[in-house]
């Protein structure tokens, strides 16, 4: 819906978000794309993502599970391509050039940047494993 409250874009898809930079990542029948505010589709996902979030400095976080066994986390840019492959088990949307990832089983953490690049890294507080071996757990 608008702001006036009228339906922009036909209610026909299984999941959305909000628009963000001009783009709605959407999801019809298993499969995520864009859409613009007139509804039209610009780019398709690549298969088996689960779930993605709104653009954020040009990139969306999704969550490429589908067909796997662990969720992993990348981010694909406003044509649908994988800008960064998935390879996270934690992630945040990018913010003003970086974003936030981590691994649990090895514990680690970083700020990346929109090529992937690790800026600065770190212990991740969120790691189920806390930095024990697995004998630990």
């Amino acid at each position: 819906m608008d702001l006036d409250g009228n339906i922009a874009v036909e209610p026909r898809y299984d999941q959305g978000g909000e628009f963000a930079e001009g783009l709605a990542a959407v999801q019809l029948e298993g499969h995520w794309m864009f859409i613009d505010k007139a509804g039209a589709v610009t780019a398709e996902f690549p298969a088996g993502i689960a779930f993605a979030e709104p653009l954020s400095d040009g990139l969306s976080l999704a969550s490429a599970d589908r067909d796997q066994s662990g969720r992993k986390f990348g981010y694909v840019d406003r044509n649908g391509h994988w800008a960064i492959k998935p390879s996270w088990d934690d992630a945040e949307p990018f913010h003003e050039g970086l974003a936030y990832v981590g691994t649990w089983k090895d514990g680690k953490a970083a700020y990346i940047d929109h090529k992937g690049r690790t800026i600065w890294q770190g212990r991740n507080p969120s790691s189920p494993w806390d930095g024990c071996p697995v004998s630990c757990v």
